[in-house]
């Protein structure tokens, strides 16, 4: 219990695994409290096998209507809310129009891209935010946000292309550089691709 504790709240993802280990000892506990207590709390008045079976069923009837419902409204409904909600545009652009890799990506795109463009392209970052690491991250925070020596993470992976929100001050800061340039752009998404004229290339085989 404590272990899958500590482990839900160090990352969001395992909080399943918590309410599955956490829900039966609870309730364990709880029966063994409540067994010296009041009558009341021990009272089982008797329930006949067939209204439990039937009890059962009509949960179980249920349950199953409400999860294929949830599950074709969502089928129908992927590409809209897969358009609204992660840049589906981009990613359609970067396999249609290939990238000088490595990329730079949004931390909240991460398993989004992972699903589009691998193995054309790999991810710098995603989710999984307790496999990469504090430095890691800060170390992407640093850059995504433009603060202290934002520029060195960039280098020692050899970034050549930037995906990123509009709104993302390494965007903007880029776009002030002439050795980048703006291959494509709409309201969700910013490509950005370091020139090879300007060094992009041999710079990146240096770092590598």
């Amino acid at each position: 219990l404590s272990a899958t504790l500590v482990a839900a709240l160090r990352s969001a993802r395992h909080i399943p695994i918590f309410v599955l280990v956490a829900v039966p000892l609870l309730y364990r506990l709880a029966s063994h409290w409540g067994e010296g207590r009041a009558n009341w709390f021990r009272w089982n008045p008797p329930v006949p096998m067939l209204a439990t079976v039937l009890a059962n069923v009509l949960v179980l009837a249920l349950f199953g209507m409400f999860t294929v419902s949830h599950v074709r409204t969502a089928v129908r409904q992927q590409a809209a809310i897969e358009a609204q909600h992660f840049p589906e545009a981009a990613c359609s652009f970067v396999l249609n129009n290939p990238v000088p890799p490595p990329t730079l990506n949004a931390y909240n795109w991460g398993g989004y891209f992972v699903w589009r463009l691998y193995p054309n392209y790999r991810v710098y970052i995603d989710g999984r935010a307790d496999v990469y690491g504090d430095a890691f991250l800060d170390d992407f925070a640093s850059s995504f946000y433009v603060k202290g020596q934002w520029r060195q993470p960039l280098q020692r992976w050899g970034i050549r292309t930037v995906l990123l929100p509009p709104d993302a001050p390494l965007v903007t800061a880029l776009r002030s550089n002439p050795e980048w340039r703006q291959i494509y752009a709409d309201l969700q998404a910013v490509i950005l691709t370091l020139e090879p004229s300007n060094g992009g290339s041999s710079q990146t085989e240096k770092l590598r």
